[in-house]
């Protein structure tokens, strides 16, 4: 299907419907104070988002066990959420968030607590809390998204050799808890000696 025309030619494509905006930036929280800072002449003084109410997303436990990504993920998503009109569970749609690493504020407050007070003092929450698709997965279980969540990282600039694996939306990964297992009675072969 033809979605738009660009100068390089037509891109083909499906139709989405935009239902929601949601925006955490230095303007401000929401949509309207990212319009009304885009409209001024000038940019925002501070380059830093500034603190902001999130007790509606958790409580105070709930909140210590966020990364700010996933934090500001989640701000974002409600507020798109709220203007969709939408209500969940809706086992059919699915989450998409895009990043480039992850939990970066977590991986450099464990790497200060792990110099200070030694690795048993590191949080057990650091790899929930820095994996890349901990965003995507908090937006898809607090509205009750069922359907697929991939995480989408942007390509390196130099093109590495990195194989980019993709599978059509839908598909059910071979390692996933809902795909079908295969019937054998032989051990898994190993690649190594025991």
């Amino acid at each position: 299907m033809h979605v738009a025309t660009t100068p390089s030619g037509p891109v083909q494509g499906r139709r989405v419907a935009v239902t929601g905006l949601g925006a955490l930036t230095c303007a401000g929280v929401g949509v309207d104070a990212l319009w009304a800072a885009l409209i001024k002449d000038t940019a925002p003084l501070s380059k830093r988002i500034a603190p902001f109410d999130a007790s509606h997303i958790g409580g105070p436990k709930e909140l210590r066990r966020l990364d700010p990504f996933t934090l500001y993920a989640l701000i974002a998503a409600d507020e798109a959420w709220r203007q969709s009109g939408l209500e969940g569970p809706m086992v059919d749609a699915g989450s998409i968030v895009t990043t480039g690493i992850g939990g970066l504020q977590t991986i450099l407050d464990q790497v200060g607590v792990l110099n200070a007070k030694g690795p048993d003092r590191i949080s057990p929450f650091m790899i929930p809390m820095m994996m890349p698709n901990a965003a995507t997965a908090a937006v898809s279980m607090r509205f009750g998204l069922g359907g697929p969540s991939p995480r989408r990282a942007p390509r390196a600039p130099t093109r590495s050799a990195t194989p980019r694996v993709s599978s059509p939306v839908g598909a059910v990964p071979s390692w996933s808890p809902v795909a079908p297992r295969r019937s054998s009675s032989r051990s898994p072969k190993r690649a190594f000696a025991t």
